[in-house]
C-alpha cells in the first residue's frame, strides 16, 4: 500500500488541493515502530508519496507534525492543509 498526500494552503476553504495552493519543499519522514524511516520532501505541487511493505503503526512527520497513521491492505491519504495534519 502506498502513504500517499499533499500539503498545500487551503485559499478557498475547501479541504481540496486546487492548482495553485500546493507547497514544494516540506520535509516528510515515515517512520515506523521499529526504528526504519523514509525521507522526502513534497514536489512542485506539494505532493508526496512513500510504498510501504510492513503493515503497522507508522509516524508521519510533515513539516515537523507527527501524525500516526496504522497501514493495512489500504493506501493511507494524509495532509498537510494550511498547516493542519489531516488524515482520511
Amino acid at each position: 500500500p502506498l502513504v500517499l498526500g499533499t500539503a498545500f494552503v487551503d485559499t478557498t476553504n475547501d479541504g481540496v488541493a486546487r492548482a495553485g495552493e500546493g507547497v514544494a519543499g516540506i520535509s516528510v519522514k515515515l517512520t515506523h515502530v521499529s526504528g526504519f524511516s523514509l525521507t522526502t520532501t513534497t514536489n512542485a505541487v506539494g505532493a508526496f508519496g512513500f510504498e510501504v511493505y510492513s503493515k503497522g503503526t507508522w509516524t508521519l512527520t510533515l513539516d515537523g507534525k507527527a501524525s500516526q497513521v496504522v497501514v493495512g491492505d489500504d493506501n493511507v491519504k494524509v495532509d498537510l492543509v494550511s498547516g493542519a495534519v489531516r488524515t482520511y
